[in-house]
């Protein structure tokens, strides 16, 4: 079973892309090694993605189809992460004890899904606002 699952994602050749989603949404961002069996090394990737999927084998069956259909999903979804953790960060530094988390998250959330280069501006705005109170 795993050996074919393998074999199907190396065909359709997003295995590249999908196979280090696998621990994808696991608490406290620990590094993940990369399991690309696309490679020449294949045999020791297979036993990484085997390892992977005795390990979280369900939660595999569940979020493969989604990431397989979209790709970039989790890389947009980790790069959002680590930009409002940067302006986050950034607000602390800034506002020091004025820096109030429920502001911050309301001055994320308030205009909804955006691209990141209209959110940085934005919250760069309440920061200004934030400290000029």
């Amino acid at each position: 079973m795993i050996r074919s699952l393998i074999m199907l994602l190396t065909a359709l050749g997003g295995a590249a892309l999908v196979l280090p989603l696998l621990a994808f949404g696991k608490a406290n961002d620990e590094p993940r090694p990369d399991a690309d069996i696309s490679s020449a090394a294949q045999s020791e990737a297979a036993q990484k993605f085997r390892g992977f999927l005795d390990a979280d084998w369900k939660r595999w069956m569940e979020e493969y189809p989604e990431h397989a259909t979209v790709p970039g999903q989790a890389l947009a979804y980790k790069l959002g992460q680590l930009k409002i953790r940067e302006l986050r960060s950034e607000a602390e530094r800034r506002l020091g004890a004025k820096f109030n988390i429920r502001t911050f998250h309301d001055a994320v959330l308030e205009q909804g899904a955006v691209p990141l280069s209209l959110l940085e501006p934005h919250v760069t705005r309440w920061m200004e606002q934030q400290a000029a109170i």
